[in-house]
């Protein structure tokens, strides 16, 4: 699938091709087994950046707190 992606985006095959691709690829799309992948590939990537997202946080709090003992001791 990505290289069909890149292909549309980087091809300059002609409007035909372009809408073979698009008609090949909202097939595939709709097909309820890809579909299916899409949707835990897109809640696995949402798990990721809220987990980073809050590892992250948590940085800045640390870091944050860090800093504030470090000025308040001297």
């Amino acid at each position: 699938m990505g290289l069909g992606v890149g292909y549309v985006l980087g091809a300059r095959a002609g409007r035909e091709r372009y809408e073979q691709l698009v008609a090949a690829w909202e097939k595939l799309r709709g097909d309820e087994h890809v579909a299916s992948v899409l949707t835990k590939v897109a809640d696995a990537t949402a798990d990721a950046r809220n987990g980073a997202r809050e590892a992250l946080g948590d940085g800045l709090r640390s870091a944050g707190s860090a800093v504030r003992a470090r000025t308040d001791q001297g």
